[in-house]
């Protein structure tokens, strides 16, 4: 396991253009499991609040924001998921990053083959 990284994985998660939940968590699950399983990269995937069977009544959609956006604070890269420019949560949360200053990397193709910067 890598010492010192923590990656932040933002994409969406909302159904929209034709895309469920489901299929939005699954595809942020695969990328957390190539990070962690093939390149020993620790991260935080948001799509895991998925889970949380009251997630809306939770949080508010600003509240889960603020969430996502004091675990960016604690990140050191953020990795933009396919499709992420359909999301405005992705969108804000990439903004963010970019104001902190954290590195960005994006995916060439599936599965993901990843040449961290580090």
């Amino acid at each position: 396991m890598r010492n010192g990284i923590l990656v932040y994985i933002s994409g969406p998660i909302t159904p929209k253009n034709g895309r469920t939940l489901e299929q939005n968590v699954a595809a942020g699950v695969e990328i957390y499991r190539t990070l962690l399983l093939l390149h020993g990269v620790p991260a935080i995937l948001p799509h895991f609040n998925c889970l949380l069977p009251d997630r809306g009544e939770f949080l508010d959609y600003d509240r889960w924001m603020e969430y996502d956006y004091r675990l960016l604070d604690r990140c050191t890269h953020i990795f933009m998921m396919p499709g992420w420019e359909q999301s405005a949560g992705a969108r804000a949360e990439l903004a963010y990053a970019e104001r902190i200053g954290l590195p960005q990397f994006w995916p060439a193709r599936p599965p993901f083959d990843i040449d961290f910067p580090l």
